[in-house]
C-alpha cells in the first residue's frame, strides 16, 4: 500500500479516510520502520497537495503527529519532532490553534530532556528515566531547537505576544555549547525575518518532495 501516493488514484473521502486511519495506526506502533514510513508519508503529503496531486492533509493527522511529540512517545521521537518542525516552518497553515498549544506544552516538557550532564559522576540509572539517552541528547537538542525556532516564526509581527517557553528556548539555543544548536536556531530565525520582510513574497516554503513509502 503506497502512502499517500494512492490518493491520486482514488481521491475520494473514503480513500482519504482509509489512508488517514492507516497512518494513525503506523504512527502509534512500536515498530520503528512503520513509524518511519508514516513520517515519510506525512512529510510528503503537504508537498503533493500543493501540486494538486492529492487532497489536503487531514487536520487530524497533524494533530496525531503533534500528540506523539506532546506525549514524548518513542520510537522515532526525534524524527517526529523534525517532521513537525519542518511542517511548521514550511506550511504554517497546517498548525491549528490546538496543535500549536500541544507543541508549546511539549516544548515545556522537553526543556529538561536535553540537558547535557558533566562527564564525571553520571548516574546511569537516572539516565534511564530520560526520554533521550545520553548519546541521543545532542541530536535531540538540535532537533527540538529547530522546532522552537519554527514555532517562533508563527509570531512574526512586533505586536505578537510570544509565549514564554519560546523565549526560554531562544535563550537556551543561543547560549548552547553546541554550535549546531546555535546554527539551526539562527538559520530558521533569520530566514523567517527575511520572508516577513517580503524578500521573496512567499507565504509558505516549498518542501522538497520525498518518495512515498510502499507497504504490503
Amino acid at each position: 500500500m503506497a502512502l499517500p501516493a494512492s490518493l491520486n488514484l482514488k481521491p475520494d473521502d473514503d480513500e482519504v479516510s482509509r489512508v488517514e486511519n492507516r497512518l494513525r495506526q503506523l504512527l502509534s506502533t512500536y515498530k520503528p520502520q512503520d513509524v518511519r514510513g508514516a513520517l515519510d508519508a506525512l512529510h510528503s503529503w503537504p508537498y503533493l497537495s500543493r501540486l494538486n496531486i492529492v487532497p489536503p492533509v487531514p487536520s487530524g493527522l497533524i494533530k496525531e503527529l503533534a500528540n506523539k511529540v506532546f506525549m514524548r512517545r518513542n520510537p522515532e521521537l526525534i524524527s517526529a519532532i523534525n517532521i513537525i518542525s519542518e511542517l511548521t516552518e514550511a506550511s504554517p497553515s497546517l498548525i491549528t490553534h490546538e496543535v500549536r498549544r500541544d507543541l508549546l506544552s511539549a516544548l515545556e516538557h522537553l526543556l529538561s530532556e536535553v540537558e547535557l550532564p558533566d562527564l564525571i559522576g553520571i548516574d546511569a540509572a537516572s539516565d534511564q528515566t530520560q526520554v533521550f539517552s545520553l548519546e541521543e541528547r545532542p541530536d535531540a537538542f538540535v532537533t527540538i531547537a529547530k522546532l522552537a525556532a519554527a514555532m517562533r516564526t508563527l509570531y512574526p509581527s512586533e505586536g505578537s505576544k510570544v509565549p514564554e517557553v519560546l523565549e526560554v528556548w531562544q535563550q537556551k539555543a543561543e547560549k548552547s555549547k553546541l554550535p549546531e544548536v546555535r546554527a539551526v536556531y539562527k538559520s530558521i530565525f533569520l530566514e523567517s525575518k527575511r520572508r516577513t520582510l517580503g524578500d521573496d513574497g512567499a507565504g509558505e516554503v516549498t518542501l522538497l518532495p520525498m518518495l512515498c513509502v510502499t507497504y504490503t
